[in-house]
């Protein structure tokens, strides 16, 4: 079986809905993007290391930024294992509503958009 390799890649994007971005969770306001931007830069990519993967890589960023009071303003009470549930549990419920195929009638050029800040659906 050939070696999965990972790389770190930043560019540029919009938030125009793709087929490859199911939903956005909003998690808190960036103060300072520098630091956010060096922080994602500098974590680590595990070559080699079994059950290693995109959500482990997405998860350990998360946790810095979230540690680093430079980083993003005052998230409360928001930890990895909230931002996967409610992530999943909203894909799950955008799913049920027929966001992604085709058949509800949704705004296709706006991503699903929940505001754990607030705890409400930003863009349905």
């Amino acid at each position: 079986m050939p070696e999965t390799v990972w790389d770190f890649e930043q560019r540029d994007s919009t938030m125009m809905a793709t087929s490859m971005l199911l939903v956005r969770i909003m998690i808190g306001k960036v103060k300072d993007r520098n630091i956010l931007e060096s922080l994602l830069k500098n974590t680590p990519i595990q070559h080699g290391v079994d059950g290693w993967n995109c959500v482990v890589w997405v998860k350990e960023a998360l946790e810095k930024a979230l540690s680093d009071k430079k980083v993003l303003g005052s998230p409360k009470n928001i930890n990895w294992d909230g931002i996967r549930d409610t992530a999943m549990r909203y894909v799950e419920q955008k799913k049920a509503e027929h966001r992604f195929d085709g058949q509800g009638s949704f705004d296709q050029s706006k991503v699903a958009t929940w505001d754990m800040i607030d705890g409400v659906e930003r863009s349905p």
